[in-house]
């Protein structure tokens, strides 16, 4: 199999000076993945308390089934 990227002598490591096509699309495609990071990560601490009620909730009703406390070990 034939080298790749800066293994093969491409890429900006390997050729100083101005950006080419190539490095702005490079840029635009790393600048969406991290929009889109943003984005999940601001989506799982929206849901976090949503979770910590339904994982509360679940507790609560096999505390009531078993005749034992919410929280209570056993």
């Amino acid at each position: 199999m034939p080298a790749l990227g800066r293994a093969a002598g491409r890429g900006p490591a390997a050729v100083p000076g101005p950006a080419g096509p190539g490095d702005a699309a490079a840029a635009e495609q790393r600048e969406l993945f991290e929009h889109q990071a943003d984005r999940l990560d601001a989506e799982i601490e929206r849901s976090r308390p949503v979770e910590e009620t339904v994982a509360g909730t679940a507790r609560s009703l096999l505390a009531a089934r078993t005749g034992q406390r919410p929280g209570w070990a056993g």
